[in-house]
Order: C-alpha cells, then structure tokens, then sequence
C-alpha cells in the first residue's frame, strides 16, 4: 500500500503539487499507475536600483489587470515573483516612507526560473514638509 500527501519533498523543487492524495493497493506481483497534477512554476527574480541606496526592506507591487502581486524587498532590493503573465509590468516599490517605478520583464516562454539581473527604480520626489512622495 502506497500513500502520497500535500507537500511531498519528492516533487521537484519548481512545482507545486495540489493537495491531493492517492491510496493504492496493488495485487501480488501486479501494479497501479496514480496520476498526481502538478504545475510548473514560472517564477522570476531580479535587483532593484535607485542609482543610490537599495530600496532595502520594502514591498514592490505589480498589477496586471485585477490582480496584484507583491513581493518583500531584502537588504540588496531583491524580489522573486511566482506566475507573473508575460509582458511589461509597471511596479512601485514602497520602502521606508519613500517610492520609485519600474518596468517588470517577464519573458514569453521564460524557463520556470528567470534572473531578470538589475532593473533600474526611478525614485520619486518627496516633499521635504511630510516626507510624503509627490506632496506638494
């Protein structure tokens, strides 16, 4: 008898697995075949610049049509995003009181990993009264 469960550590590292489960019990010197679904993840990563400081510990959000994804930031302004849609994405990271824009590439057809490298953050004006981006 065979039983398989929701987060098996022998699925690969880049899909994920539906929780579901399969019992089995094959007859002596006989066989079974259970089908378990599993998505490929499409997920892709890159460094945000400012042309100065990371945007350290922070979130960078990206829309695409009525969804949102968002991502932490680390220390270096790394973020990672699952089964963002090909195409150009607008983004705004938010850290620290203060923001910026940037263009997110997902690549067609992109391998279930992509290193998208550096992608430049154009930081927005603050107002030195309130600290608020854009307040005049």
């Amino acid at each position: 008898m065979g039983e398989r469960g929701c987060g098996s550590r022998t699925s690969p590292s880049l899909t994920t697995t539906p929780c579901t489960e399969g019992v089995t019990c094959a007859p002596y010197r006989g066989g079974a075949v259970v089908v378990f679904e599993a998505n490929i993840i499409r997920a892709l990563t890159a460094r945000l610049d400012t042309g100065g400081k990371a945007p350290e510990y922070g979130t960078l959000s990206v829309s695409f049509g009525a969804t949102e994804f968002s991502s932490p930031l680390n220390a270096s302004g790394e973020f990672y995003f699952e089964d963002l849609p090909p195409g150009d994405h607008p983004g705004t990271a938010s850290w620290s009181g203060r923001t910026c824009r940037a263009t997110i590439h997902m690549p067609d057809k992109a391998p279930p990993l992509t290193d998208a490298g550096v992608v430049a953050c154009v930081e927005e004006p603050q107002d030195r009264g309130t600290g608020a981006p854009g307040a005049k």
